[in-house]
């Protein structure tokens, strides 16, 4: 896998980007030149642009799966992705599936585009300023030591190379 699929992948035709800080939402610029990039979560502060922005979905709106399978190939593990979530999700025609291979494991991820598509609606910003996708999971390496705290209340914390949501009291 080419380093550039790893980092940006497209889902459908809606691609999501992230940036730096505006008024309480933690907009970070950790994967390059590219738009500006916001941490998307439930109780985040309302976005104010008229920029395209990328976004970065927190665990609390994706499902994650680390598995160490015997696959060669992104295509063969995207077809039993839907299996693996079987446990984690119940219609899951409403949920879409990405895959990557980190190492000698597999990382798979479900997430329903339209609640992701509405939280952001509710918070200000429309889907033609949704620019690039990307999952809290992929910074992992910029987790090792420090959380990420968004907004007053919550961060993300690495735990056992998982990116995990949690609150700033549990982390204090």
């Amino acid at each position: 896998m080419r380093c550039e699929e790893r980092f940006f992948f497209k889902i459908d035709i809606i691609v999501l980007y992230l940036t730096i800080q505006m008024r309480g939402v933690l907009i970070l610029s950790l994967m390059g030149k590219s738009n500006n990039r916001v941490f998307v979560y439930k109780d985040m502060p309302d976005i104010s642009t008229k920029k395209n922005i990328d976004i970065i979905l927190t665990p609390q709106l994706y499902i994650f799966l680390k598995e160490d399978l015997e696959i060669k190939f992104k295509y063969q593990a995207k077809q039993i992705a839907p299996s693996l979530f079987d446990d984690y999700i119940e219609n899951e025609e409403s949920y879409q599936f990405f895959v990557y291979k980190r190492g000698k494991f597999w990382y798979f991820f479900a997430f329903n585009i339209e609640e992701i598509l509405s939280l952001l609606e509710e918070k200000g910003l429309k889907k033609y300023q949704i620019g690039k996708i990307y999952f809290a999971q992929e910074l992992i390496d910029n987790l090792e030591d420090d959380a990420i705290e968004l907004g007053d209340k919550s961060a993300l914390i690495d735990i056992d190379e998982i990116v995990t949501f949690c609150s700033k009291e549990n982390i204090e």
